[in-house]
């Protein structure tokens, strides 16, 4: 997939579950794991109010930024959502906590 539309589908992914409170973790590895799907590579940059996300096809890359608008929440059913359609999207991974509903651990 062209680098353009890839770093849409990415930042949709990644502005979803920014705003359903997820974790920073959960979101880069969700967002990494569409990338791969879609054969590129990404970049991505998580902080408190912006997302910054570039992807990498073969031959170009597309640089997105996306600025949250107004304060992120916890929404556990927003985020089951996003992640029941992202299974049935991308599949399970093995040993992955991308956007599967496995339980996240970070070591520490």
């Amino acid at each position: 997939m062209e680098a353009t539309r890839a770093a849409q589908l990415c930042l949709l992914l990644g502005e979803m579950l920014f705003s359903f409170g997820a974790t920073t973790r959960r979101i880069q590895d969700s967002v990494a794991r569409l990338a791969r799907h879609l054969e590129c590579k990404v970049e991505l940059l998580v902080n408190y109010d912006a997302l910054m996300i570039t992807v990498h096809d073969r031959s170009s890359f597309r640089t997105r930024i996306a600025c949250s608008r107004g304060s992120a929440a916890l929404n556990l059913h927003g985020l089951a959502r996003v992640s029941e359609w992202g299974s049935g999207v991308v599949g399970p991974a093995a040993g992955s906590a991308g956007i599967g509903s496995s339980p996240v651990r970070h070591p520490g």
